[in-house]
């Protein structure tokens, strides 16, 4: 039995609920003081016209605390106050929701994608083994369980953050393997920073919009303005050496077969390619535009280079010419281990796009706009692209570049993981990962500050500009407007 209370303000507020004992604890009352229905009210906090209702449904109230079988909707009114924390732990078939929970916490583990259907197919599944010999009993499994269970377990809807990369189990064996063989080929020969280097291949798109950004509260539309290209892919290719040198950068660009005209930089190397990504033939090229020109390249000095084992790396023609041509040795990051032994991965590629993004944000706020006969606005030109490359890899600092090798343990004093970034220390120490699934490009999140103080000037321009980040985003809400 329900009864509304009347704010003493001038603000209506919901209806209120008494459990069963509550209503009890009152009629017992109401009987101690001989019927006086207001002295009971006021002693016990509760509304005369509550007790009135009460007394004239005492049988029912008896009948509903022995009666196990009420309605779902009579339950909800007589046991608990609606929206307490009380009503969202609640469950009719706790046994059937305990295993529930943990089978969707398993599937999370192993990064499998659970949708509300999948929830409410399993819960079926248990229930006809849990409770196959109770007829009598029903379970409608509706989508207002759904809600209910995932408010009772802390479940939610989340979009997917990124395609993560699973970090192996013997992680730690692997880590050790590699460094072994780097401490094998540094024993047979004393190379200078200068002749260690590492490169890798980012993805971008010719639209970076940010998929956050401020704006009125209470708008129910919050638009990001882009030119329709934020599905463009093109590939960037960086290099760097442990002394800090940066080598020329590589832009590969999707579905065209040739290159495009453009008064491209000299320390970019502009190439194509049908899917926009590294080939046999284009790591043939960047050997010979990028690698070639390393630090006393002309001579072919005794050198290290590491990458990870895309399968364009790992051609047999490829590794046997960086051994005959460039007199260089080849150490492949172990599969699932890219995210923190990657020196790109871990330091260079998060400021990299930072600046890029900022970059294309100031175009789109301030830049000349063109238009096509349709009246759409063209996106960024080659040219402006690979300019934009070239003056975002000059912004990352030589020293976040040869930190970076100490923080992914090319460079290393033997048992000494103190410089390692978070994660590899947790895996050199057997300590849990805080993040047992690592998005390539993400890992820069959990880089040490070590590898961003003491930064050139240069590099403290980037990280200022950086914070003008979001004053853009109130120059694209008025441009939305």
């Amino acid at each position: 039995m329900m009864a509304e209370v009347d704010a003493p303000s001038s603000a209506r507020k919901g209806r209120k609920s008494y459990t069963i004992q509550k209503k009890k604890e009152v009629l017992t009352r109401l009987a101690v003081l001989g019927g006086n229905i207001s002295k009971a009210a006021k002693e016990c906090g509760v509304p005369r016209s509550c007790v009135q209702d009460w007394m004239k449904g005492q049988e029912q109230i008896e009948t509903m605390q022995k009666d196990k079988q009420v309605s779902c909707r009579k339950r909800r009114k007589a046991s608990a106050v609606a929206g307490s924390d009380e009503a969202k732990r609640r469950a009719w078939f706790p046994e059937l929701e305990t295993e529930l929970s943990a089978w969707i916490d398993g599937r999370r583990a192993e990064g499998i994608t659970v949708s509300g259907r999948c929830i409410q197919h399993q819960a079926h599944k248990l229930f006809d083994e849990l409770y196959e010999k109770e007829n009598d009993v029903e379970f409608h499994c509706s989508n207002g369980w759904l809600s209910r269970f995932c408010k009772r377990h802390c479940f939610t809807s989340r979009a997917v953050t990124s395609q993560s990369q699973k970090i192996p189990s013997n992680a730690k064996e692997i880590a050790e393997e590699f460094f072994a063989f780097l401490d094998g080929k540094y024993t047979e020969y004393r190379y200078p920073l200068s002749a260690i280097g590492g490169m890798d291949e980012t993805p971008l798109y010719f639209d970076l919009p940010s998929s956050r950004t401020y704006d009125t509260r209470g708008v129910k539309s919050v638009k990001a303005k882009t030119t329709g290209k934020e599905k463009m892919r093109y590939t960037v290719v960086l290099a760097a050496m442990a002394d800090g040198t940066k080598l020329p950068s590589m832009v590969i660009f999707k579905n065209l077969k040739k290159i495009p005209k453009g008064r491209f930089p000299k320390d970019v190397i502009v190439q194509v390619a049908s899917k926009g990504s590294m080939t046999t033939e284009l790591m043939n090229a960047w050997k010979r535009e990028v690698w070639s020109k390393r630090p006393q390249g002309l001579f072919k000095p005794k050198s290290i280079i590491v990458y990870d084992s895309a399968t364009s790396h790992l051609q047999k023609t490829i590794l046997s010419s960086f051994g005959q041509h460039y007199s260089t040795v080849v150490a492949v990051i172990p599969g699932g281990m890219t995210p923190v032994l990657q020196p790109a991965d871990v330091s260079w590629n998060r400021p990299f796009k930072t600046s890029m993004k900022e970059k294309w944000l100031q175009w789109l706020a301030d830049g000349e706009a063109e238009y096509t006969k349709s009246g759409k606005r063209r996106s960024a030109s080659y040219e402006m692209v690979v300019n934009w490359v070239s003056q975002s890899w000059k912004e990352i600092g030589e020293d976040i570049i040869k930190k970076s090798f100490v923080a992914c343990g090319i460079l290393r004093n033997e048992g000494d993981a103190a410089q390692y970034h978070p994660n590899l220390a947790a895996i050199v120490n057997d300590i849990p990962v805080v993040d047992s699934d690592l998005a390539v490009d993400t890992i820069e999140e959990h880089t040490p500050a070590s590898l961003t103080m003491n930064a050139p000037q240069k590099t403290v321009k980037m990280m200022r500009k950086t914070k003008r980040l979001f004053q853009l985003f109130d120059i694209l809400a008025c441009l939305n407007a």
